[in-house]
């Protein structure tokens, strides 16, 4: 069997569990080498099955449907991923929950956007920080969702998870949208292409103005990205370049008193705000060998500065600080896929170098008035790693793999004169095991356990802190039959050495030990030829671990860490052994469907809950569950013309809170009309 007929076996069975192959306009990075047709390299390859673990894919006409105020928003609306927005302006990342992590700026989710890690590492802000807004929707090709650990191309913050984002890289057609909102926002984009039997291209633009809903929110951004590829020989190069920047106001944090009385628009400091900017540049090599292993090289380069002002809790008194991050990073990765009659094997390197200079101030107006931390970091990393896939039995799809992470960490305070810069190293290795047990055509079991880590908040100043460590494990079920689909899994992680940073004041908290455990379902029903029904649920029950040592108080500044009796600092308390973990909803739930008018017309509903959790730094208080509901349509303008999407979010004005912690609340956004105009030309 030749690897690219063992490729396209492989797709099927994932079909069978949940993962099916890209259109030939889409492409994905996934868990094993893409190798190539010999014959047609115009097409994209099909998409490898994804871990045995609970997955998400979500169809990218939905990605560019959803109208949403940013990137957190649309990955919400279109995954049923729970988001708590930080709502401070793009640029400033918010947090993504994965499997019950919601850590600062979505540092225990792993963004993956075109094989290069979103994640910032050696960050002064929070140890990898998030910030989603390079992803446009215009942008995306192909998105999937793999829940915990476990797989086994990925090593540093693939801890709740992995957000795998691609790119197309070619297009036969030219679409665009133009939007607005009751608020005031005006957003538009445009992406085209081109595709011969020899190479393609694609590129896109986006442009944004928001007003916002709240004081001193408004902000701009634009993107824009290329990318192309070319027939090389047997094999296909590939390369891309992505531009963002961004400017903000930002309307700071609400106290528990002006949420409580309704003042929901105040902002805290009109001089808050900030400005982003990024570029991204990859490329590819995938070929196959003259025995049929298809090899991969790729390489990145990335830029990013962000400079923001933001207003600031301590011991009761709002303080305005300014950050300044700069920082340039390079990666690079080899793997090699083969297959023989023990099964399929994929064994790969990786490397990644980030040069990073943080600064932080206190500052009255955004005029400086102390300087905290002025600091250098390096992170350098190595990596091996090898996945083995074998069908037997006509049955069971076994999986398995493993990860050596080497990973030294520098810091170095320019402060002091003459300081040296401080390393520590760090070893990591990851096991990942699964399998699928093919019940029918119709139904299958799986089952996975794996490891992962994170690197420690903090460690931008202490390098010696020992990663964050995780044991997932994950059993569940996935069914299709008739227009019915569902995907229940149940999932537990064990997390070692947790530190949990406070989003509002950036305290952190040394937790010691802790575990997610829960539930989650993925329904959906195409009820007739024009109602379809879709749903998901996740339960989860967090708690902190009875753990030797015991929980202990540590209050980590941006400027260092040191140990201090929590009763002298504002609302850093604690948890205890078998309190909840702070941050993590009981529940959360999206449920909704769309009743198909007519060929291009549709109306549809969706309902957003969201449960009770406790805060950070406030150990004694629940908040309430809420429910959001929005509308929307799709309304044909003309026989083939563009099309008209209607939206109407949080219809019955729900308040409710984004974000939670240490007395301080980012409010959701009332009730807000969306109107755009699209089109799609071939």
């Amino acid at each position: 069997m030749t690897v690219c007929r063992l490729i396209v076996a492989m797709a099927m069975v994932g079909a069978v569990v949940g993962a099916g192959p890209v259109s030939a306009q889409e492409r994905s990075d996934t868990g094993k080498v893409h190798t190539l047709d010999s014959l047609v390299v115009s097409g994209a390859p099909v998409r490898a099955a994804p871990p045995p673990v609970s997955t998400i894919t979500v169809d990218p006409a939905t990605l560019r449907r959803a109208q949403a105020t940013d990137p957190w928003d649309l990955v919400r609306r279109a995954t049923g991923i729970e988001v708590h927005e930080q709502g401070q302006g793009p640029g400033f990342a918010s947090n993504v929950v994965l499997r019950g992590f919601s850590s600062d700026h979505s540092s225990d989710a792993l963004l993956v956007l075109d094989g290069v890690p979103i994640n910032l590492p050696i960050h002064g802000h929070v140890e990898g920080y998030n910030d989603w807004s390079p992803l446009a929707a215009p942008a995306v090709g192909a998105m999937r969702v793999v829940h915990g650990p476990a797989s086994a191309m990925y090593g540093d913050f693939n801890f709740g998870g992995v957000i795998e984002v691609s790119s197309p890289s070619d297009l036969t057609a030219t679409s665009g949208q133009l939007g607005v909102s009751s608020f005031g926002d005006v957003t538009g984009w445009v992406r085209t292409g081109r595709r011969s039997r020899k190479s393609g291209f694609f590129t896109s633009a986006l442009g944004e103005r928001e007003e916002g809903w709240r004081d001193n929110s408004s902000y701009w951004l634009g993107s824009g990205s290329l990318r192309g590829w070319h027939q090389a020989g047997k094999g296909r190069l590939e390369g891309g370049l992505l531009l963002y920047g961004s400017d903000w106001r930002s309307p700071g944090y609400l106290s528990i008193e002006q949420y409580n009385d309704g003042d929901l628009t105040a902002a805290i400091d009109t001089s808050d705000g900030g400005n982003a900017q990024r570029l991204i540049a990859t490329g590819r090599y995938t070929t196959f060998t003259s025995t049929g292993a298809g090899v991969e090289v790729s390489g990145w380069v990335q830029g990013v500065r962000t400079h923001l002002f933001l207003t600031v809790p301590e011991d009761g008194v709002q303080q305005q600080e300014e950050e300044l991050d700069r920082r340039v990073a390079f990666g690079a990765q080899a793997r090699m896929g083969w297959n023989g009659s023990a099964g399929e094997f994929t064994a790969g390197v990786a490397g990644r170098l980030d040069l990073s200079k943080y600064d932080l101030y206190q500052t009255l107006d955004r005029a400086v008035e102390d300087t905290t931390t002025l600091n250098n970091g390096q992170y350098l990393s190595g990596s091996l790693f090898g996945r083995w896939q074998k069908f037997a039995w006509s049955k069971v799809a076994f999986d398995a793999g493993a990860r050596l992470d080497v990973i030294q960490y520098g810091s170095q305070d320019l402060q002091v004169e003459n300081a040296p810069m401080a390393r520590a190293t760090s070893v990591q290795v990851s096991p990942k095991f699964g399998a699928r047990y093919i019940l029918s055509s119709k139904a299958a079991l799986l089952a996975s356990v794996a490891r992962g880590f994170r690197g420690a908040p903090g460690v931008v100043t202490d390098p010696s802190l020992p990663p964050l460590s995780l044991w997932g494990v994950e059993v569940g079920t996935q069914l299709v039959f008739g227009g019915f689909t569902a995907d229940l899994a149940l999932f537990r992680m064990d997390v070692a050495n947790e530190r949990i940073q406070d989003p509002v004041t950036l305290l952190i908290l040394d937790t010691g030990g802790s575990y997610r455990q829960g539930v989650s379902a993925r329904l959906g029903w195409q009820a007739s030829r024009r109602l379809s029904l879709q749903g998901n649920v996740t339960a989860n029950n967090a708690r902190i671990k009875e753990s030797d040592p015991p929980v202990t108080p540590v209050a980590a500044l941006v400027g260092g860490t040191v140990q201090l009796d929590p009763t002298i600092l504002f609302h850093l308390e604690p948890p205890s052994p078998g309190d909840p973990v702070p941050g993590v909803m009981d529940y959360n739930a999206s449920i909704g469907g769309e009743y198909r008018i007519a060929s291009r017309a549709m109306v549809g509903a969706r309902v957003r809950i969201g449960g009770p959790f406790t805060p950070i730094g406030e150990p004694d208080v629940q908040t309430q569950p809420y429910a959001v509901l929005d509308l929307g349509g799709q309304v044909p303008l003309g026989r083939s013309g563009p099309m008209l999407d209607i939206a109407l979010q949080n219809v019955t004005g729900t308040k409710f809170p984004e974000i939670r912690s240490s007395g301080f609340i980012n409010p959701g956004a009332p009730v807000v009309l969306r109107v755009a105009v699209s089109f799609d030309t071939p």
